[in-house]
């Protein structure tokens, strides 16, 4: 990012300096070198499946922004952890169907999607991820009871919370 911004910066100078073609070069050289580097969003939920509405709305900003998105389900790990992947594996699967059936009657959107199952140090393991997934643009934070949203990250997080808008959904 620093030399991207270096890189820009440099453009910006040959231009002010009236060497447009110079900076259109180095500009041009920054397009092919990041091309096929998309953002991404991260959905995250601790400890429970991943529910309809902040993955349709991940879904919904990354067909309009063209990002690619990845969701995870992040577990404590101990003697449930497996029976928990499974179940969150299953249970994204059939969230994910559902999604298809009512949101994308034609075509699906040129979005790539990818789902895991971490089990492990909540914390830990979003920071671990958005550092090795890298782009990652924003992440939205699936909660069902008020916590915190800040996590230290060093992108934007966006709390989604799954219990609020289950108890507006039934009144």
């Amino acid at each position: 990012m620093i030399r991207k911004l270096g890189t820009i910066a440099a453009a910006a100078g040959m231009a002010e300096q009236g060497d447009p073609d110079s900076a259109l070069e180095i500009l041009a050289e920054l397009g092919t070198r990041y091309q096929g580097k998309r953002r991404k969003i991260l959905t995250v939920a601790r400890d429970v499946s991943l529910a309809g509405e902040p993955v349709e709305y991940a879904l919904g900003l990354a067909s309009r922004l063209r990002y690619d998105t990845l969701f995870l389900n992040i577990v404590a790990g101990g003697k449930a952890a497996n029976k928990a992947v499974r179940q969150h594996k299953a249970g994204f699967q059939a969230l994910l169907k559902d999604l298809s059936n009512r949101l994308w009657s034609g075509s699906a959107p040129d979005v790539l999607l990818h789902h895991a199952v971490l089990c492990g140090d909540y914390r830990l393991l979003l920071k671990e991820a958005c550092h090795r997934i890298g782009g990652v643009a924003l992440v939205i934070l699936q909660t069902t009871r008020p916590e915190p949203c800040s996590l230290d990250l060093h992108v934007p997080v966006f709390c989604f919370d799954t219990a609020q808008s289950s108890k507006q959904a039934r009144s």
